[in-house]
């Protein structure tokens, strides 16, 4: 289609059921991610190990103060005078500050730490969808809907504390951007 040419109503229609299909991914998304939605996170859980990892950054950053470190990720403080801090640089510090976030508004849960990785990975849902829908129309977003949300490997990157599903979250909401 041209700049200049309007689009039709069925796609502007298809457009307005894609933008629902959407909205409804989102919220379906974030019952499935969130604990106060779905079960509770208890001691199965498969990650323990990356909230327990999360958890220590965010204590360290309680304990010496956010700004006192640049913000900067401290993954284990050894002691010794002056303390000997090991800086956590694998990953970008992104998921940790927003954690830090979240901590900090609902105090240092286990759910506070893993709202962050819910919500992308609902958001992710959701910019799938769009772009599914934009290509293929409203029935091929609705199906894109159900396996994502039936698809249990993306069920744990929802659920673990860590930095997958906020990159993921961020790429397609780069794609969709750029579509737009």
């Amino acid at each position: 289609m041209s700049p200049s040419e309007s689009p039709t109503p069925i796609a502007s229609l298809d457009a307005r059921r894609v933008g629902l299909i959407a909205l409804l991914a989102l919220i379906l998304g974030f019952a499935r991610y969130t604990p106060i939605f779905s079960e509770p996170f208890n001691l199965s859980t498969a990650d323990r190990m990356t909230v327990g990892f999360a958890g220590e950054v965010i204590k360290n950053w309680q304990k010496f103060g956010f700004r006192a470190e640049g913000g900067r990720p401290i993954a284990h403080i050894f002691p010794a005078q002056p303390p000997v801090i090991e800086y956590y640089f694998h990953h970008p510090p992104a998921f940790y500050w927003l954690t830090y976030g979240m901590t900090r508004v609902f105090g240092m849960t286990e759910t506070a730490m893993r709202l962050v990785p819910a919500l992308c990975a609902a958001l992710s849902i959701a910019l799938t969808v769009l772009l599914i829908g934009r290509r293929l129309g409203p029935i091929a977003a609705s199906a894109c809907t159900i396996i994502y949300l039936a698809d249990q490997a993306g069920a744990f990157f929802g659920w673990m504390a860590n930095y997958e599903s906020p990159v993921l979250a961020s790429i397609l909401a780069t794609l969709v951007l750029r579509d737009h």
